[in-house]
């Protein structure tokens, strides 16, 4: 710490809390959150779909396996989306509101 009281860097595991007095325009990280989320659900779904097709036509285990680990990933970061989703329109309409 500084004179001031300031954190010079030293100790960056205690900074000060933010003011509240953050710029207005500041952006969310909903939006990125979103993104990975729908990333997920396409890469997860199509590996789904290659191994179940796989599996379908060899019936082998392996391949059961893999569609089933993919399918619960993808609905995973389905379920994900949908709860930033809610999330992130919930703090915009209290947002509004003000």
């Amino acid at each position: 710490m500084n004179d001031e009281g300031e954190d010079d860097g030293d100790n960056w595991l205690h900074r000060p809390q933010p003011s509240g007095a953050e710029p207005r325009q500041a952006r969310s990280m909903y939006r990125t959150r979103l993104g990975l989320a729908a990333f997920g659900l396409v890469v997860a779904g199509a590996a789904a779909t290659v191994f179940g097709i796989q599996a379908a036509t060899d019936g082998d285990a392996a391949a059961i396996a893999a569609t089933i680990l993919f399918g619960v990933v993808a609905l995973t970061a389905l379920i994900n989306g949908i709860v930033v989703a809610i999330r992130w329109r919930s703090v915009r309409a209290s947002s509004s509101d003000e």
